[in-house]
């Protein structure tokens, strides 16, 4: 309150002062440069009476995610950003890469191959909804490659575009809802296969 009370004087003041130099006679530069002296008086004042407010709503930055990630970027340093950029380019190639060779294991029906690439246990959806999940490797070796590998998720995994894959908090789907191959990194940095929906 006391501060708008002080902003409203020196506002009243600069009007005084544009008024007195109309009234007066005075030349028109000789109230312009009354003017002007008394518009940067009167915005260092307002300057001051912000002062307080700044502070405050720059301490509410830094505490919201954005403010946050401002921080964490300034602690990063110079050029951090390009890093960042470089290791998520790397990591797409990395998601193309191993999409590349999960059409290569599914196109070939390769069980091996796909034991490669896989996680375990590793979970599996038929087209009829039966879930199984394999164990181990070897569990999922001895399974018949007409189970793993319906038409359906062939023809799915073929036309995929690997170089527009993407990851999510699920990893990295393959296909859509049904049929996909689901992978996603592991705790090594690795990719592996998660599940097989068909």
């Amino acid at each position: 309150m006391v501060r708008r009370g002080k902003l409203l004087a020196v506002l009243l003041a600069v009007i005084t002062v544009l008024a007195a130099g109309g009234c007066s006679g005075k030349s028109a530069s000789q109230a312009a440069g009354a003017a002007e002296t008394t518009a940067a008086t009167a915005t260092e004042a307002a300057k001051d009476e912000a002062a307080p407010f700044r502070a405050e709503i720059e301490k509410e930055e830094e505490t919201t995610p954005e403010g946050m990630e401002k921080e964490a970027r300034a602690a990063a340093g110079p050029g951090a950003e390009d890093c960042g950029a470089a290791e998520s380019e790397a990591g797409d190639k990395d998601i193309e890469a191993f999409a590349e060779l999960v059409q290569e294991a599914v196109a070939d029906r390769d069980m091996e191959a796909l034991a490669d690439l896989a996680a375990f246990p590793l979970n599996l959806e038929t087209a009829d909804g039966e879930k199984m999940t394999f164990a181990d490797r070897n569990e999922f070796l001895k399974q018949n490659p007409d189970l793993i590998f319906g038409d359906d998720l062939m023809v799915a995994i073929a036309g995929v575009d690997t170089a527009t894959l993407e990851a999510n908090a699920d990893g990295v789907t393959m296909g859509e809802e049904n049929p996909h191959i689901r992978y996603k990194k592991t705790e090594d940095g690795t990719f592996r296969i998660m599940d097989i929906r068909e």
